[in-house]
């Protein structure tokens, strides 16, 4: 910049341009720390998975059991008696055989496409809970492994769930073979849920997350469990009426539904034939 004026001296001219600096590197200074706040304003919204996944690798539920079968938390025999324990015994494919990714995915723990293995067979700890070397080295149990209710967000929630019990592609696959335990499949670049089919089986999460349930945070963890004390049907946590009441408590049968059928439940209506659109049925 030039300074050309008659009325300043040279003693002015470097005072104004010192001035000038000095309000420069403010301005800038301002602007990074604004820049500074937006990005960690953005990134505290943006879930990230936890680091020690990196290495972490699978054990094996009976591992697992070494601890968490205590007589007064016996969380391995609750989950012995869930469906998820059962499926190890009823595979859709023959012994010897090799199954499809997207078959052996949804049916095994631990499952490697590169060498077509796993670690379980069945629905153990750790298709849940994610890998758990690291979680039983560590001092800091709570950090090393994952408590899928306790993900930030109802999208990270449902994924662990939804990469099973889920129609969609990804990265030209079928199933989410690059998953990681606290991803947000729904955020993830290249991820499509398919279109919800009348019947069709084996895709609760492209239900859940078209309903509004889902945009006020419901999701699956919020009524199922793998482990409950007391078995339920359809691995719930409670009988049907008393999940949906704990939210809806105005709504009872008697008041909601006086001429239901005896039997009927809340999802009779709402969830028939298993689906989970959370409907509302229509008028008669």
């Amino acid at each position: 910049m030039v300074y050309d004026c008659p009325v300043c001296n040279e003693r002015d001219l470097t005072i104004m341009k010192a001035l000038c600096s000095r309000l420069s590197w403010a301005y800038a200074l301002a602007a990074l720390l604004i820049g500074l706040v937006t990005t960690a304003a953005l990134c505290a919204d943006t879930p990230v998975t936890p680091a020690y996944l990196d290495t972490a690798t699978y054990r094996g539920a009976t591992v697992c059991k070494m601890c968490h079968n205590k007589k007064d938390a016996p969380t391995y025999t609750h989950w012995e008696a869930s469906a998820h324990a059962k499926i190890a015994g009823s595979l859709p494919w023959k012994e010897g055989e090799t199954p499809a990714a997207e078959v052996a995915y949804r049916h095994v723990t631990g499952y490697s496409a590169a060498t077509k293995t796993w670690k379980d067979k069945g629905v153990t700890c750790e298709a849940c809970h994610g890998p758990g070397s690291a979680h039983m080295m560590a001092k800091d149990k709570t950090a090393t492994i994952i408590d899928p209710a306790a993900l930030k967000t109802a999208g990270q929630q449902i994924s662990v769930c939804g990469r099973c019990h889920g129609q969609y592609t990804i990265g030209g696959q079928k199933v989410a073979l690059n998953y990681k335990f606290g991803q947000d499949l729904l955020a993830t670049d290249g991820f499509t849920l398919a279109e919800v089919k009348a019947g069709a089986a084996m895709q609760e999460m492209n239900e859940v997350v078209a309903s509004t349930h889902f945009a006020k945070g419901v999701t699956c963890v919020s009524c199922h469990s793998s482990h409950t004390a007391t078995p339920q049907a359809h691995q719930l946590k409670k009988p049907v009426n008393e999940l949906c009441l704990s939210c809806h408590q105005d709504q009872t049968m008697a008041a909601h539904a006086p001429k239901a059928a005896a039997g009927a439940t809340c999802a009779t209506c709402h969830l028939p034939k298993g689906s989970h659109a959370f409907a509302k049925p229509k008028a008669e």
